[in-house]
């Protein structure tokens, strides 16, 4: 079985490098805000105007990212590239915490399974609890690099 995927606490790492590449990554919201627009507008000229309105005005107190390796398909949609620089990818969203929850990685390690909040989209199990990682844990599961979690 594929390791399950694995959510921390992003305030719960030592280096403040992980709040760099949370900031770089694809702001959902703002894709969806884009989307919205392109339905609105038959004139190029005035799609790119809104364009830059929203770019000039956008503001959201609540982040939900992807955030690492991921692609735009042909349709539009966003799939993990299992190819991309940084080895990994996952989600992050601010609305309950600050809450990263890596989707794949070339890295994994054994934890505790997480509180029932957090389930498995593929078999409805537990996630891997990155904040408490422990060699003898139960699940396996994707995790960042080392270098995010040394001081």
């Amino acid at each position: 079985m594929k390791p399950a995927s694995g959510v921390l606490d992003c305030n719960n790492l030592p280096d403040q490098y992980i709040f760099d590449v949370i900031n770089e990554g694809i702001d959902l919201r703002y894709q969806e805000a884009l989307h919205e627009l392109k339905g609105k507008f038959e004139d190029l000229d005035q799609y790119e105007e809104a364009v830059e309105e929203l770019n000039d005005s956008w503001a959201s107190d609540y982040a939900c990212r992807l955030v690492g390796d991921w692609k735009k398909t042909q349709e539009g949609r966003f799939e993990i590239d299992t190819k991309g620089k940084h080895g990994w990818a996952a989600t992050y969203s601010n609305e309950n915490g600050c809450i990263l929850v890596v989707e794949y990685s070339k890295h994994t390690t054994r934890c505790v399974p997480t509180s029932l909040c957090y389930r498995r989209a593929d078999t409805g199990g537990p996630c891997g609890d990155l904040d408490s990682q422990d060699p003898n844990g139960e699940i396996e599961a994707y995790t960042l690099p080392r270098v995010f979690f040394e001081d």
